[in-house]
């Protein structure tokens, strides 16, 4: 049974997606939470004194687009639900963000675009080469022609043999109105830590400052939405009432900032949703533990297995809803099962080890053969990661300036 539905207090029309919170200033009986600065990520990549790290500090610490240091903020509960109007002027705030382009290179824009890669490229070589690229560098002067072969070879190793893990993507090559940042992708040789590369790779044409918003607001969700950690438990059908409701809870966190839109903002929950999906398959490891000894010891048939653990009383209430689903056929167990059980197979000789030693390997099992997939957040910091190597980040002065949005018009 659902609980009451109980309405959120909307944002302020005036203030929706400029950080105002009157109405959350005004909702008294619920749990609130003290914000007291937010750390900024560290992106491992030297000392943070240089301009780049300022403007990405500045970005993610000082929060002139959100609400005040230490002003309270709303936590969400599975009974909160946000009412029509507002969650359409989340939902239109948001939309208004979504970038639009229009303006297309011609050949010439596209091979200074294509020189100014290079260029960028031969920046990074530098870096890696003399482990020196002063911000006076001459890298936007030297000509075309004398820049070096690795520059171009882009399948070339680097130095020490390091490689480019970073290039423009090639359907970037139409679009005027990018800027370099937004140009950047990762190479395919992190294609397979990311579920949804394709999308990352293709599709999403972020600036930096929606970017930087993105691991805010991923943070966020974590922090005001925990509720939904309690009801993942439940079958796709049950828990789709429930995940509607946090998907409007989520765009109205989303709606609260400046330049987040809304392609990124549902994106970002969605895959919340995936990473509370892995984090409960992670936790039935005592659940295989009880399968694989009835289906090995006991020559039972999975389902009969699942059967025998219903009847046992023995399993927890958080997984009922699971085993149930599993025994109808319409859930994911009997594969991740099986997987377990070749790792046991593979590490396990004595049949007589204690459940402990069992319990141990099929956790070793669940962290390697079901390695933690990588998201949109982790994508971003690595395009932090390149975006500050090669000086492309607001604010970083560099020579020539050709990365502008019209340096290629």
């Amino acid at each position: 049974m659902i609980p009451p539905v109980r309405s959120i207090p909307p944002l302020d029309a005036s203030g929706v997606g400029h950080g105002k919170r009157s109405g959350a200033t005004a909702w008294t009986g619920e749990k609130r939470r003290k914000t007291v600065g937010a750390p900024s990520p560290s992106f491992g990549l030297g000392s943070s004194s240089s301009d780049s790290d300022d403007a990405t500090e500045a970005m993610l610490v000082d929060d002139n687009y959100r609400s005040q240091v230490q002003e309270e903020e709303l936590v969400f509960s599975a009974e909160d639900a946000l009412d029509y109007e507002e969650m359409a002027r989340c939902f239109e705030v948001l939309k208004s963000r979504e970038p639009c382009f229009v303006s297309k290179l011609d050949g010439e824009g596209r091979r200074k675009l294509f020189e100014h890669l290079a260029r960028l490229r031969y920046r990074e070589f530098k870096l890696w080469k003399e482990d020196d690229c002063s911000l006076d560098d001459t890298t936007d002067t030297v000509p075309v022609s004398e820049l070096p072969y690795e520059v171009w070879n882009w399948e070339n190793p680097l130095p020490g043999g390091a490689k480019f893990g970073w290039t423009f993507d090639h359907m970037s090559f139409g679009l005027a109105e990018l800027d370099d940042y937004q140009r950047i992708v990762l190479t395919c040789a992190y294609q397979d830590d990311y579920p949804y590369w394709d999308a990352y790779h293709h599709s999403i044409f972020s600036s930096y400052e929606a970017d930087v918003e993105y691991v805010k607001y991923w943070d966020e969700l974590f922090k005001k939405m925990k509720w939904a950690e309690e009801y993942i438990h439940l079958d796709r059908k049950e828990f789709a009432m429930y995940k509607s409701k946090g998907a409007c809870q989520a765009m109205k966190i989303a709606a609260s900032f400046c330049h987040l839109p809304a392609s990124l903002a549902t994106r970002g929950y969605n895959e919340y949703i995936n990473v509370l999906e892995d984090e409960f398959q992670k936790g039935c490891d005592r659940l295989y533990v009880g399968l694989w000894k009835r289906v090995v010891k006991q020559n039972m048939n999975f389902n009969e297995a699942l059967e025998d653990i219903l009847r046992s009383g023995s399993l927890p209430y958080k997984w009922l809803h699971r085993v149930n689903s599993a025994i109808r056929g319409y859930d994911e167990l009997l594969p991740q099962f099986l997987i377990c059980k070749e790792h046991i197979e593979e590490y396990i000789v004595d049949d007589d080890d204690d459940d402990d030693t069992i319990l141990k390997t099929i956790t070793d099992a669940l962290i390697t053969k079901f390695e933690r997939p990588k998201w949109y957040v982790d994508y971003a910091k690595k395009k932090f990661e390149v975006a500050r190597r090669i000086r492309v980040l607001p604010g970083m002065g560099r020579a020539g300036d050709g990365g502008s949005k019209t340096a290629h018009q």
